[in-house]
């Protein structure tokens, strides 16, 4: 998340907030179901790592403690909700996600996996 992320220097865009909110926690969410998708994402070192269903659950799971320790239990709750629905198949839509692109790099469509 935000413009030091690994998604902003190798891809362009980023999750604009370092805390975790529900709608940071949605974009976050969004982003990891595309990583799930096209099968890779990037370590904490920027490397492309192969991305498995695994990973993706620790991920969306670490929302939840981010949200608490950011905002607190209400808003854990929330983000919990969501975590759920995301990990029984819920696609985030569009409209609930908040993406910013670096500089003016032409932005990857979404569903287009470079």
């Amino acid at each position: 998340m935000g413009s030091d992320s690994c998604y902003a220097l190798r891809e362009g865009f980023y999750v604009p907030s370092k805390l975790v909110d529900l709608r940071t926690a949605s974009s976050v969410a969004y982003l990891i179901q595309r990583d799930l998708r096209r099968g890779f994402s990037y370590d904490r070192f920027c490397n492309k790592i192969i991305f498995t269903p695994r990973e993706a659950r620790r991920r969306l799971r670490r929302l939840i403690s981010l949200a608490k320790k950011h905002f607190g239990p209400e808003e854990a709750r929330k983000v919990k909700s969501l975590v759920k629905k995301v990990l029984m198949g819920y696609e985030i839509p569009m409209d609930q996600v908040v993406l910013e692109y670096v500089d003016n790099r032409v932005p990857v469509p979404v569903g287009v996996y470079a």
